[in-house]
């Protein structure tokens, strides 16, 4: 997978394995409440602007748009020789 043009991908040792973790699940979290916001506009029709779904329809595009740099990091960290052994060694941390 490649990243889009527009932005330079970050790239995080694999010790920060376990903060992108959290960022992702936060992420997730996040876009589960904004998924829910809509939901009373949404069941009436007319309630929502143009402006206010052009808004929801662009901020889901950028998001969607960022998978491809959480797939990449994660990519690069498989490609490692020794990924296993530095997650064992997390692992242990966290235990």
């Amino acid at each position: 997978m490649s990243a889009p043009e527009e932005r330079e991908q970050n790239w995080y040792p694999v010790s920060q394995v376990a903060w992108f973790t959290a960022h992702i699940r936060e992420g997730i979290a996040v876009t589960g409440h904004q998924l829910e916001l809509p939901q009373p506009g949404l069941a009436r029709p007319g309630r929502l602007d143009d402006a206010a779904v052009a808004r929801i329809i662009r901020v889901h595009q950028e998001q969607a748009g960022d998978l491809v740099y959480f797939q990449n990091q994660a990519d690069k960290w498989k490609a490692l020789p020794d990924l296993e052994l530095g997650l064992e060694a997390l692992l242990r941390g966290w235990q």
